[in-house]
């Protein structure tokens, strides 16, 4: 479940594109009409709480959405916003997602150094070359490196005595090893 944090700053953004005051307490039916049905009435009231407990924080927010809807044509001519956030997203997208804005797909990050959560296979092979990532795939380390491979694992394996019933090989250790 994202935090109160993470949907703030998803919300700000989507009402400075609206050019809503966050603050204005709006009617369900405009809440309604002006995120497309996406954002039901006890997330909006978690939102005005959060957002009003540190209004320098998320005003930034707001803020940034402002600039999208003033200096970006296809942005600016919509006048909803579909607020994807709590959705799960497919295996196949590229991105994430937050907020929905005619067709153009917004990604909001708070405080986070993580704009992919990308397997090594996924990064150097798939993302590259425009295909599917894949889900299944072997260890990367093994194959690309497999002597360093083995020495780093035997190095962690060694280094604490409670690791000492693990296998001594890492192929081993990969092939016992469950989820």
């Amino acid at each position: 479940m994202p935090t109160a944090k993470t949907e703030a700053t998803e919300l700000a953004v989507g009402f400075g594109i609206l050019d809503l005051d966050p603050l204005d307490h709006l009617s369900e039916d405009e809440i309604d009409r002006f995120f497309d049905g996406t954002l039901p009435e006890e997330k909006y009231k978690r939102f005005l709480e959060e957002y009003s407990s540190n209004l320098d924080f998320y005003s930034r927010f707001y803020e940034v959405g402002r600039h999208l809807e003033s200096h970006h044509h296809p942005v600016s001519r919509s006048s909803t916003v579909q607020w994807t956030g709590p959705q799960q997203q497919a295996a196949t997208a590229s991105f994430s997602k937050d907020l929905l804005v005619g067709g153009i797909p917004i990604s909001v990050k708070a405080d986070s150094d993580v704009v992919a959560n990308l397997s090594p296979y996924n990064l150097f092979i798939s993302l590259p070359l425009g295909i599917v990532p894949a889900s299944q795939e072997e260890n990367w380390y093994q194959k690309i490196d497999p002597r360093d491979f083995q020495e780093l694992y035997s190095f962690v394996r060694d280094s604490d005595r409670s690791l000492n019933y693990l296998p001594a090989e890492v192929i081993a250790f990969e092939e016992q090893a469950t989820r």
